[in-house]
This record gives C-alpha cells, sequence and structure tokens, in this order.
C-alpha cells in the first residue's frame, strides 16, 4: 500500500507525502529483513528525493543500500553501488569523494571478478559510466587502471577487447 501511495503521490508532485510512505514502507523492509524489497524501498525513496532535488536524502538512501548488499554478501551489486555513489559525488560537485568512492568501486570489481570471471559485461559498463567523469577528473583514470588489470589477469581472451573499448568511449566522449 505504501509503495503504492508513494508512486502516486510522487508522479502528483506531491513529493511531502511520496516521501513520508516511502519512509513507511522502507521500515517495513528493514524490519522483515528482505533484502530484495529493502533495496526496492531504497531505490523508490530515492527517486522522489531526486525528483526535487534532495541529493543529499539520495546519497544516503544510495549508501543504505550499500549496507544491505555488503550486508548480504552481495559483491556484484555493493560494486554497482559504490560506482554510483561516485557518480552522485561528481554531480554534487564533489569529486575527491567520488574518487574514494570509485577506487572502492575498483577493489569491490576486484573481489567479484575473481569469484566470477565471465563479467566482461558488467566491467565494461563501470568503465564506459565513468569515461565522462575520468576525462573532467583525470586522476579517475589510474583508480580504474587497477580494476582493468584485474579482468586481464583472471582472462586474457574475455579482456582483450575491454582496452580498445574504454580508450573509444572515453576518448569519445572528451571530444
Amino acid at each position: 500500500m505504501f509503495q503504492h501511495t508513494a508512486e502516486f503521490y510522487r508522479a502528483r508532485g506531491d513529493y511531502h507525502i511520496a516521501e513520508m510512505d516511502g519512509m513507511h514502507e522502507l521500515a517495513i523492509w528493514r524490519q522483515l529483513d528482505d533484502p530484495d524489497q529493502h533495496v526496492n524501498a531504497l531505490n523508490a525513496l530515492a527517486t522522489t528525493f531526486l525528483a526535487h532535488d534532495r541529493r543529499h536524502c539520495a546519497m544516503d538512501c544510495a549508501e543504505e543500500r550499500l549496507s544491505v548488499h555488503l550486508n548480504h554478501h552481495r559483491h556484484r551489486e555493493a560494486a554497482e553501488d559504490l560506482r554510483h555513489l561516485g557518480q552522485l559525488k561528481l554531480r554534487a560537485n564533489r569529486p575527491d569523494t567520488a574518487i574514494d568512492y570509485l577506487t572502492r568501486t575498483s577493489d569491490a570489481l576486484d573481489n567479484y571478478l575473481a569469484s566470477q570471471p565471465s563479467t566482461t559485461p558488467t566491467f565494461e559498463s563501470c568503465w564506459a559510466g565513468h569515461c565522462g567523469a575520468q576525462v573532467r577528473h583525470p586522476q579517475l583514470g589510474a583508480k580504474f587502471t587497477h580494476a582493468l588489470q584485474a579482468l586481464v589477469d583472471i582472462d586474457d581472451h574475455a579482456a582483450d577487447p575491454s582496452p580498445r573499448t574504454v580508450e573509444h568511449t572515453c576518448w569519445q566522449g572528451a571530444a
């Protein structure tokens, strides 16, 4: 019920009521310790916050989502959460904090890639998502080089196209 009413009020632009219902829904899923529904509620609440430019609250939702995934040993999802937090920090013009999250993304990808060697598309999409940030903040490039090396170390054949894809995508974004 809370999920539907939050969506209804968000669509109408009544963000205060949408937030309240979203918070009620979130409290229920926290109590039930259902990680999938907990994350869904956090995503919906973050969407409400972003709809009326409350980035700091959306970042709090992203932080909690990361915590849920880490507590449930969901390494791929945690890496995606870290990447998302890095992007939010860049949008908030906080590149130093973004670099911290993106460095943690690299470490999380290392852990995930070590357990799942056939993840080239996930890795490449992570790189592609940060190429624009790399162009604006060159120090980010070195942070992701380590993650690329992890992929090469695991599967040379699967990683072969990655450097060309990354180079092409990043340079294209710089133009």
